[in-house]
This record gives C-alpha cells, sequence and structure tokens, in this order.
C-alpha cells in the first residue's frame, strides 16, 4: 500500500469491516469531514478481524482534524489515526459520497476551524471520542 510522502497521511488502524455501506464507503464518509481526500487504501483482513486503512488528503489541515478522531468508535470499535511514515500515500481511489450531504460537498468542509468540523460530526451522530471538541478548541486557539 501506498507510494511517496506528502505529509498529509494518515494511518488508521483497528477498524471493523463494514458491510452496509461498505468500508471504503464509511471510511471516505467519516474522513470527509476533516477535508478532501486525494487516495484511500484497505488492507486484507487480518487475524483480529479488522482492516488498516492509509487515508491521504489533499491538505495538511484536514490530518490535522484527523488526527484529532483517534480513539473514535466506527463500527463499535475505537480506532487509531497516526500519522503515516515517511514515503507512505495513498493512491486507492475514493468512494463517492457527494449525495450523503444533504446540500454539502466535502470541499466545503476544507477550511473550517477544527471546532466547527467536530461540531458537525458530534451532529450529524458520529460516535467521537471524549475530549475531541476540547482539543479541537485547543487546536484552532493555537
Amino acid at each position: 500500500m501506498g507510494n511517496l510522502d506528502d505529509g498529509t497521511t494518515v494511518i488508521v488502524d483497528n477498524i471493523v469491516p463494514s458491510v452496509d455501506p461498505d468500508t471504503s464507503t464509511s471510511l471516505t464518509n467519516f474522513f470527509s469531514y476533516c477535508g478532501n481526500i486525494k487516495g484511500l487504501e484497505i488492507s486484507d483482513i487480518d487475524d483480529n478481524g479488522t482492516v488498516q486503512a492509509i487515508v491521504t488528503f489533499e491538505k495538511r489541515t484536514a490530518l490535522n482534524t484527523a488526527l484529532i478522531l483517534t480513539g473514535t468508535k466506527i463500527n463499535d470499535r475505537k480506532i487509531n489515526i497516526e500519522i503515516a511514515p515517511e514515503g507512505v500515500v495513498a493512491l486507492g481511489p475514493v468512494a463517492d459520497i457527494h449525495s450523503e450531504y444533504e446540500g454539502e460537498e466535502p470541499s466545503d468542509f476544507e477550511d473550517r476551524s477544527q471546532t466547527s468540523v467536530i461540531a458537525g460530526m458530534m451532529s450529524a451522530g458520529f460516535d467521537l471520542k471524549e475530549g475531541a471538541l476540547s482539543k479541537a478548541i485547543d487546536f484552532d486557539s493555537n
């Protein structure tokens, strides 16, 4: 998985594969709140029944927002999000999820503050980790 590093890539661990919608669509929907996604790659299922994903964003601000989301639950399991090692970039296709935004496109989230993005995800029903909003507020004030 991956190719050249551009400083906008995260690795996501401990993901339970989705059936409806599929894992790629679920992850695209989740991470599109952070900003535009350039690439997404998902590993095969491991011995623990989980997969790993590599997500590459268009902008560094999206990566910063994604890092705040580590510990958030997707499919009832807390995910871990870390900056990808140098040299890793997701080249895989990104699911088309534009219809799920009810008037807002993923690019509308790109230039929002982290606080606004996290608050939007909470109001959309995502099970974010405790403290995500306060981390976003701290990030925005620095």
